[in-house]
């Protein structure tokens, strides 16, 4: 039993320390850098930045927000999924800044300051034909 409980730690170990550097990837994600909030709109301010060897499209985009007031209490949360972004190609190690404009949200009147919170998940599509 320690036989083959051994071959299968062998087995993983290659795989998690594996020489990956041949391999085509794409490691796309989007970064937050403003946030402007107006009545029933956001405007999300940011860039995708792909950390891999070859080009990819955005197919999706969701954003986890939250604003929270001065004292750290939570104003507004929201998820918001952006679609139809796979026009934008992004190269290999290289950044693409992006705007985007959401609009018809219930947001409360902000009266102070606020910070936001953003959790960002992208989906991709490696080798895209152009």
């Amino acid at each position: 039993m320690r036989e083959v409980l051994d071959k299968f730690v062998s087995k993983v170990q290659n795989l998690l320390y594996a020489d990956n550097s041949n391999q085509s990837f794409a490691d796309i994600r989007f970064e937050v850098t403003n946030v402007l909030v107006m009545k029933e709109s956001m405007i999300i301010e940011g860039y995708f930045q792909n950390d891999g060897n070859q080009p990819a499209r955005v197919t999706n985009l969701k954003l986890d927000v939250s604003l929270l007031d001065e004292l750290g209490e939570k104003i507004w949360h929201g998820i918001i999924s952006c679609s139809d972004l796979a026009k934008n190609l992004i190269p290999p190690n290289q950044l693409s800044r992006h705007i985007f404009t959401i609009s018809d949200l219930k947001i409360p009147e902000i009266k102070s300051k606020f910070t936001w919170l953003i959790d960002s998940e992208t989906a991709q599509e490696l080798n895209p034909i152009f």
